[in-house]
């Protein structure tokens, strides 16, 4: 069996043996271990206390988990604590980060804050999409549009001054021709031998 057996699809979240991750999207918002299926309940859609098990989670993800709530009971029971062995998020009626966990007997049903839907995300920590569009927002499309517009247009203009250079170029004479004097003009610039007169 894999480590990750019971975990969050990105084995982020984490059970003890013979329970299951879950977030579930219903009210009262069940997240944690459980050895039933809460997500299922059409009554009361959280576990029952005789299920719930210590949940862990991946410590790197430690500054992104908030305070949320527990079921039927005080919010301040939720705990995250990052130094457990393993690390324990949940509600307990002890403090589980100064005794190292939480006893069976002490656990409640925990929930992800309706307030803050981004916990929801966290929490289900889904496996990402194979198709890379899913998540860029119509903004960043857009952005990407207007760029790949804006860099075929400058290679387009740069094509065009390009070929007119060229043209230009054809045009001129590719080395310099020598210039030619004809007649009278000739004789004006002839040397004349030195010395004797013309006879």
């Amino acid at each position: 069996m894999s480590s990750c057996d019971g975990a969050s699809p990105n084995c982020h979240f984490t059970c003890p043996r013979g329970s299951k991750w879950y977030a579930c999207s219903d009210e009262p918002h069940f997240v944690g271990c459980c050895t039933s299926a809460p997500c299922n309940n059409a009554t009361s859609s959280t576990c029952p206390q005789s299920d719930i098990r210590p949940a862990s989670f991946d410590g790197a993800l430690f500054d992104r988990i908030r305070p949320n709530n527990c079921i039927n009971s005080r919010p301040d029971y939720w705990f995250t604590c990052n130094f457990t062995d393993p690390p324990f998020l949940g509600c307990c009626a002890i403090n589980p980060c100064a005794n190292g966990s939480c006893p069976l007997e002490e656990l409640i049903p925990a929930a992800w804050s309706a307030n803050d839907p981004d916990q929801y995300d966290l929490f289900s920590d889904k496996k990402p999409t194979t198709n890379s569009t899913a998540h860029l927002s119509s903004g960043e499309i857009a952005g990407i549009a207007v760029g790949s517009v804006a860099v075929f247009v400058v290679i387009l203009v740069a094509l065009f001054l390009l070929i007119r250079w060229r043209r230009r170029r054809k045009k001129l004479p590719s080395s310099p021709q020598p210039s030619k004097v004809s007649g009278d003009w000739y004789g004006m610039y002839s040397l004349r031998p030195q010395g004797g007169s013309p006879k």
